[in-house]
Protein backbone atom coordinates (compact mmCIF):
# COMPACT_ATOMS: atom_id res chain seq x y z
CA UNK A 1 0.00 0.00 0.00
CA UNK A 2 1.60 3.42 -1.06
CA UNK A 3 2.31 5.72 1.89
CA UNK A 4 0.42 8.51 0.14
CA UNK A 5 -2.73 6.34 0.40
CA UNK A 6 -2.05 5.50 3.60
CA UNK A 7 -1.85 8.74 5.11
CA UNK A 8 -5.20 9.27 3.36
CA UNK A 9 -6.91 6.84 4.58
CA UNK A 10 -5.55 7.11 8.24
CA UNK A 11 -6.64 10.74 8.06
CA UNK A 12 -10.04 10.30 6.97
CA UNK A 13 -10.33 6.54 9.39
CA UNK A 14 -9.72 9.16 12.71
CA UNK A 15 -11.93 11.45 11.87
CA UNK A 16 -14.79 8.89 11.16
CA UNK A 17 -13.82 7.11 14.46
CA UNK A 18 -13.96 10.78 16.20
CA UNK A 19 -17.12 11.41 14.84
CA UNK A 20 -18.54 7.98 15.95
CA UNK A 21 -17.39 8.86 19.88
CA UNK A 22 -20.07 8.05 22.16
CA UNK A 23 -21.99 6.12 18.90
CA UNK A 24 -24.05 2.92 20.56
CA UNK A 25 -23.31 1.01 17.69
CA UNK A 26 -20.33 -0.48 18.92
CA UNK A 27 -19.99 -2.74 15.43
CA UNK A 28 -19.74 0.05 13.27
CA UNK A 29 -17.61 1.50 16.02
CA UNK A 30 -15.16 -1.45 16.21
CA UNK A 31 -14.85 -1.78 12.03
CA UNK A 32 -13.50 1.38 11.96
CA UNK A 33 -10.59 1.23 14.13
CA UNK A 34 -10.24 -1.97 12.55
CA UNK A 35 -9.62 -0.64 8.97
CA UNK A 36 -7.78 2.66 10.69
CA UNK A 37 -5.23 -0.45 12.10
CA UNK A 38 -4.86 -2.03 8.80
CA UNK A 39 -3.69 1.43 7.71
CA UNK A 40 -1.52 1.67 9.98
CA UNK A 41 -0.19 -1.75 10.22
CA UNK A 42 0.35 -2.54 6.60
CA UNK A 43 0.74 0.98 5.08
CA UNK A 44 3.21 2.89 7.66
CA UNK A 45 3.94 0.36 10.29
CA UNK A 46 2.58 1.83 13.14
CA UNK A 47 2.41 -1.35 14.99
CA UNK A 48 2.10 -0.05 18.62
CA UNK A 49 -1.07 2.61 17.34
CA UNK A 50 -2.30 -0.31 15.05
CA UNK A 51 -2.45 -2.91 18.15
CA UNK A 52 -3.85 -0.14 20.55
CA UNK A 53 -6.45 0.25 17.76
CA UNK A 54 -7.02 -3.53 17.59
CA UNK A 55 -7.60 -4.03 21.30
CA UNK A 56 -10.50 -1.62 21.47
CA UNK A 57 -11.79 -2.90 18.16
CA UNK A 58 -11.96 -6.48 20.14
CA UNK A 59 -13.58 -4.86 22.81
CA UNK A 60 -16.39 -3.11 20.97
CA UNK A 61 -16.86 -6.37 18.81
CA UNK A 62 -17.01 -8.08 22.05
CA UNK A 63 -19.95 -5.63 23.56
CA UNK A 64 -21.98 -5.96 19.86
CA UNK A 65 -22.27 -9.69 20.40
CA UNK A 66 -20.50 -10.75 17.02
CA UNK A 67 -18.68 -13.17 17.53
CA UNK A 68 -17.75 -13.80 13.88
CA UNK A 69 -16.53 -9.85 13.89
CA UNK A 70 -14.35 -10.28 17.03
CA UNK A 71 -12.82 -13.12 15.72
CA UNK A 72 -11.91 -11.30 12.42
CA UNK A 73 -10.26 -8.40 14.55
CA UNK A 74 -8.24 -11.13 16.92
CA UNK A 75 -7.06 -12.09 13.67
CA UNK A 76 -5.61 -9.10 12.93
CA UNK A 77 -4.76 -8.25 16.16
CA UNK A 78 -2.16 -11.19 16.17
CA UNK A 79 -0.33 -10.48 12.76
CA UNK A 80 0.47 -7.11 14.07
CA UNK A 81 1.96 -8.87 17.23
CA UNK A 82 3.69 -11.21 14.66
CA UNK A 83 4.69 -8.33 12.25
CA UNK A 84 6.04 -7.31 16.15
CA UNK A 85 8.31 -10.07 16.08
CA UNK A 86 5.56 -11.94 18.58
CA UNK A 87 5.45 -14.95 15.71
CA UNK A 88 4.81 -17.76 18.97
CA UNK A 89 1.90 -15.46 19.86
CA UNK A 90 0.61 -14.89 16.42
CA UNK A 91 0.62 -18.92 15.72
CA UNK A 92 -1.01 -19.57 19.05
CA UNK A 93 -3.40 -17.01 18.51
CA UNK A 94 -4.31 -18.05 15.12
CA UNK A 95 -4.88 -21.18 15.72
CA UNK A 96 -7.18 -20.36 18.85
CA UNK A 97 -9.08 -18.28 16.32
CA UNK A 98 -9.30 -21.31 13.68
CA UNK A 99 -10.52 -23.84 16.49
CA UNK A 100 -13.14 -20.91 17.33
CA UNK A 101 -14.09 -20.52 13.99
CA UNK A 102 -14.69 -24.38 13.71
CA UNK A 103 -16.51 -24.69 15.79
CA UNK A 104 -19.06 -21.76 15.00
CA UNK A 105 -18.96 -23.28 11.39
CA UNK A 106 -17.86 -20.31 9.93
CA UNK A 107 -15.24 -21.45 7.09
CA UNK A 108 -14.18 -17.84 6.49
CA UNK A 109 -12.68 -17.35 9.68
CA UNK A 110 -11.13 -20.74 10.04
CA UNK A 111 -9.33 -19.62 6.12
CA UNK A 112 -8.65 -16.36 7.59
CA UNK A 113 -6.47 -17.75 10.98
CA UNK A 114 -4.89 -20.85 9.38
CA UNK A 115 -3.50 -18.60 6.70
CA UNK A 116 -2.06 -16.43 9.35
CA UNK A 117 -0.48 -19.47 11.95
CA UNK A 118 1.19 -20.81 8.60
CA UNK A 119 2.86 -17.79 8.33
CA UNK A 120 3.80 -17.69 11.38
CA UNK A 121 4.86 -20.94 11.10
CA UNK A 122 7.01 -20.57 7.94
CA UNK A 123 8.36 -17.79 10.07
CA UNK A 124 9.65 -20.02 12.90
CA UNK A 125 11.00 -22.16 11.04
CA UNK A 126 7.70 -24.70 11.34
CA UNK A 127 7.60 -25.98 8.17
CA UNK A 128 6.03 -29.06 8.12
CA UNK A 129 2.78 -27.73 10.27
CA UNK A 130 2.66 -24.28 8.03
CA UNK A 131 2.26 -27.09 4.90
CA UNK A 132 -0.60 -28.36 6.55
CA UNK A 133 -2.27 -25.47 7.38
CA UNK A 134 -2.17 -23.79 4.20
CA UNK A 135 -3.53 -27.27 2.63
CA UNK A 136 -6.39 -26.96 4.76
CA UNK A 137 -7.00 -23.11 3.89
CA UNK A 138 -6.17 -23.99 0.23
CA UNK A 139 -8.98 -26.91 0.27
CA UNK A 140 -11.31 -24.02 2.23
CA UNK A 141 -10.37 -20.98 -0.68
CA UNK A 142 -11.16 -23.47 -3.07
CA UNK A 143 -14.55 -25.30 -1.82
CA UNK A 144 -15.70 -21.72 -0.78
CA UNK A 145 -14.33 -19.89 -4.48
CA UNK A 146 -11.95 -17.44 -2.41
CA UNK A 147 -10.07 -16.65 -5.64
CA UNK A 148 -7.70 -13.93 -3.88
CA UNK A 149 -6.64 -16.73 -1.08
CA UNK A 150 -6.54 -19.60 -3.56
CA UNK A 151 -4.40 -17.05 -5.81
CA UNK A 152 -2.25 -16.94 -2.75
CA UNK A 153 -0.96 -20.50 -2.87
CA UNK A 154 0.26 -20.40 -6.06
CA UNK A 155 -2.17 -20.54 -8.72
CA UNK A 156 -2.18 -17.57 -11.33
CA UNK A 157 -5.38 -15.68 -10.70
CA UNK A 158 -6.36 -15.86 -14.36
CA UNK A 159 -6.79 -19.41 -13.97
CA UNK A 160 -9.28 -19.18 -10.83
CA UNK A 161 -13.07 -19.40 -11.25
CA UNK A 162 -14.55 -16.73 -9.29
CA UNK A 163 -17.58 -14.26 -9.84
CA UNK A 164 -18.09 -12.14 -12.62
CA UNK A 165 -21.51 -10.58 -11.79
CA UNK A 166 -24.41 -11.79 -10.04
CA UNK A 167 -24.66 -15.78 -10.18
CA UNK A 168 -21.92 -15.83 -12.87
CA UNK A 169 -18.42 -18.03 -12.38
CA UNK A 170 -15.50 -16.61 -15.55
CA UNK A 171 -12.23 -16.66 -15.34
CA UNK A 172 -10.38 -13.66 -14.14
CA UNK A 173 -7.44 -12.39 -15.78
CA UNK A 174 -4.45 -10.90 -13.81
CA UNK A 175 -5.22 -7.65 -16.14
CA UNK A 176 -8.41 -7.14 -15.11
CA UNK A 177 -8.79 -8.68 -11.97
CA UNK A 178 -10.63 -6.25 -9.45
CA UNK A 179 -9.65 -5.26 -6.18
CA UNK A 180 -11.21 -7.73 -4.27
CA UNK A 181 -8.83 -10.46 -5.90
CA UNK A 182 -6.19 -9.34 -3.39
CA UNK A 183 -6.10 -10.17 0.65
CA UNK A 184 -4.60 -6.74 1.58
CA UNK A 185 -8.02 -4.75 -0.24
CA UNK A 186 -10.42 -7.97 0.66
CA UNK A 187 -9.29 -8.56 3.82
CA UNK A 188 -9.99 -4.96 4.86
CA UNK A 189 -13.17 -4.65 3.67
CA UNK A 190 -14.48 -8.05 5.33
CA UNK A 191 -14.97 -6.98 8.92
CA UNK A 192 -18.87 -6.44 9.41
CA UNK A 193 -19.84 -8.41 6.55
CA UNK A 194 -21.97 -11.29 7.13
CA UNK A 195 -21.93 -15.30 6.61
CA UNK A 196 -23.55 -15.90 3.54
Amino acid sequence: MPIRTSLLGIRALRELDGLLVGSPDASRRAAVKFRLANFLAWGTGDLKEAGAALEEAVTLSAESGDARQTLLVERELAWVKGLDGQLAVMRADALRIATAGDAMGDRFVRLQALAAAAYAAIFLGRFRESEDWLRDALAIAQEDLKAYRYNRRGRRSRDLPCPRGPHRRGPVHSSTAPRWSTPAYHDSVLLGTRKS
